[in-house]
């Protein structure tokens, strides 16, 4: 059974034509061409090319210089979301919603400094304290999701910290919000990110929980499917 986790809405549905830097892109809205902010530094090349369909939303700041946010593009046959200021409240609805993590009562905190970093959770249960990044998985080749589809400096990082976590008696989950519904399971991109890949599997022997869990957009709500296993 699929749980809604989040309410999103579209205002426009718009063609995509060129990526002009790594945070703004040309589209068409109807019959204008407008530029439209991408919030989400991967590559996204499976995605976001000439001619395929995409929708947008109205930036809420009207003093910005791109009117339009590009929020989920399609792939496919199912429409997945592009923008990553969605995730860490997908991860807090999901934990609040989903019986799984609802029954442990956690209380949440949201952008944890530690060590050089800011984590996007710290959960607390009893007297258990889990430290928590989460990643926005929109890659998939065949039925397995991969992460990340561009190195990530920062995303090694965050690996470390979580390791680092462990070390000081915290426990670490590093989660991966998956946009697939047909992904299978999960695995690192190591052609993308060898050192990404290292980090990660380090992360496992040293007690880093991974949970890759698994969502479908309909372009009006998200829902949470299942958890779905290591490839």
């Amino acid at each position: 059974m699929m749980i809604e986790v989040l309410h999103l809405p579209y205002d426009k549905k718009g063609i995509f034509i060129e990526r002009i830097n790594r945070f703004v892109a040309r589209v068409v809205v109807g019959n204008e061409v407008v530029e439209a902010h991408i919030h989400d530094t991967g590559r996204l090349s499976e995605l976001l090319y000439k001619g395929n369909s995409i929708l947008l939303k109205r930036a809420k700041n009207s003093k910005r210089r791109t009117e339009w946010d590009i929020i989920a593009a399609f792939f496919d046959g199912e429409w997945i979301l592009t923008n990553s200021s969605y995730h860490s409240e997908i991860f807090k609805n999901t934990i609040e919603k989903v019986p799984m993590f609802k029954r442990r009562g956690f209380n949440i905190t949201k952008e944890v400094k530690f060590g050089k970093s800011r984590l996007d959770f710290q959960l607390r249960e009893d007297e258990k304290r889990i430290l928590v990044e989460v990643k926005g998985c929109t890659l998939r080749k065949k039925d397995v999701a991969l992460f990340p589809d561009a190195p990530t400096l920062r995303g090694v990082r965050h690996i470390y910290e979580l390791i680092e976590g462990i070390k000081k008696g915290y426990n670490a989950w590093l989660v991966f919000v998956v946009m697939h519904k047909k992904a299978r399971c999960f695995a690192p991109n190591e052609e993308t990110d060898r050192a990404f890949k290292d980090a990660f599997y380090t992360a496992i022997k040293k007690g880093v929980l991974v949970l890759p869990l698994k969502y479908f957009y309909d372009a009006e709500r998200i829902y949470y499917i299942e958890e779905i296993p290591l490839c």
